[in-house]
């Protein structure tokens, strides 16, 4: 039997799964993206199916996008970002539909080959002290960390400056690496529009 990864599966996963109530909500309305669907490893946002979650669980997700604003609303993806491009600063904050979403840090990439852009900033909020996006206005969410049992402080991390450190000193340890999910899909989730 052959073996594939993590990610592949919670896709595989995803789009198998349906939700007709869910399905009437599509991703044309918001603009998240064209497909609507978006996967963090082994972590799916699907927009069409109403779902978030892995292989081992999904979760009911929400589209509570404005004009203004993208915004999901579920267990564990609960984020609000602008459509439209912006500065943006520490300390900013964005709400819609009952969701806030915090500027808590940012990190710079001057000239850096591994990224498209030069800073990216870290998004959270206080309430779910164990998820924290990486956002880059122009690319949109490019990744999230998420820790699989809960115990992790990343808002509190991006808050003070230690993500950034604790992110290039630990990757390669494979326990933190899991906490760590970056955008494998094609589409970019939400990234800001030019007025």
């Amino acid at each position: 039997m052959a073996s594939y990864p993590a990610s592949v599966l919670a896709l595989l996963a995803a789009v198998g799964l349906g939700n007709s109530v869910a399905q009437a909500q599509t991703a044309a309305n918001s603009g998240w993206s064209e497909r609507g669907m978006f996967v963090y490893d082994d972590f799916v946002v699907d927009f069409r199916q109403g779902l978030e979650g892995s292989w081992l669980e999904t979760r009911p997700l929400e589209d509570c996008s404005t004009s203004e604003v993208y915004c999901a609303s579920g267990a564990a993806f609960r984020v609000v970002i602008p459509r439209f491009c912006q500065e943006i600063a520490v300390g900013d904050e964005w709400t819609a539909a009952g969701v806030t979403t915090k500027v808590l840090g940012r990190e710079d990439h001057p000239l850096s080959p591994h990224r498209s852009a030069e800073v990216t900033w870290f998004l959270g909020d206080p309430v779910q002290p164990g998820v924290v996006y990486e956002y880059e206005p122009h690319n949109g969410i490019v990744a999230l960390y998420r820790p699989n049992n809960g115990d992790f402080d990343f808002v509190g991390m991006a808050q003070d400056g230690r993500l950034t450190a604790f992110k290039r000193e630990r990757m390669s340890d494979w326990r933190i690496r899991v906490h760590y999910k970056g955008l494998v899909s094609f589409d970019p989730a939400g990234f800001c529009q030019e007025r």
